[in-house]
């Protein structure tokens, strides 16, 4: 049977990636159709992404200052993975960085490619204390800008006769 002239899909099958149609150009006739295989590879719907993740640390130690845990270590595309950073003690998490950023803990990370994730983490213990001086280093200031202020007629010959200035380096 003749039909108009132009390009024709007359069946369309489509079997896992390969789609059979047949066409026909011009004046058709069903001896004139052509059956046409077309192989597709619809690699973003059947591709599995992995999520790695890892934890940074900063401060005193390195050793043990956090843990990332995630909900799937890989998915499909477009899937949603959350990624939670878990801090040790005397550390605190900081923030994100790769694939993920900002500081809201857990955090989600959506999958449209291989991707990885870092928490940093900080130390939040108190730093420790500095060291005494030395009496080399030693500087001892006594500073008051007002010596007989509100009346209280404090002078500097008060510091020397109460003992004090021979604990002080210099007196302003």
């Amino acid at each position: 049977m003749d039909r108009k002239s132009g390009l024709h899909i007359t069946t369309c099958i489509s079997v896992a990636a390969v789609v059979i149609f047949t066409v026909c150009g011009g004046y058709c006739s069903d001896s004139h159709a052509e059956t046409k295989f077309l192989k597709v590879t619809p690699s973003a719907a059947i591709s599995e992404y992995t999520l790695v993740s890892s934890a940074r640390c900063f401060g005193d130690s390195i050793a043990s200052c956090g843990s990332v845990t995630q909900s799937a270590t890989s998915c499909k595309r477009n899937c949603i993975i959350t990624v939670n950073a878990t801090p040790s003690d005397s550390w605190s998490f900081d923030h994100w960085e790769g694939d993920a950023s900002g500081s809201a803990n857990p955090t989600t990370v959506r999958m449209t490619s291989d991707k990885m994730v870092t928490a940093i983490f900080i130390s939040s213990a108190p730093p420790p204390p500095p060291p005494p001086p030395t009496e080399i280093n030693r500087e001892v200031i006594g500073y008051f800008i007002q010596w007989g202020i509100y009346g209280r007629d404090y002078f500097v010959k008060d510091v020397v006769d109460a003992g004090s200035a021979k604990t002080l380096t210099a007196i302003n």
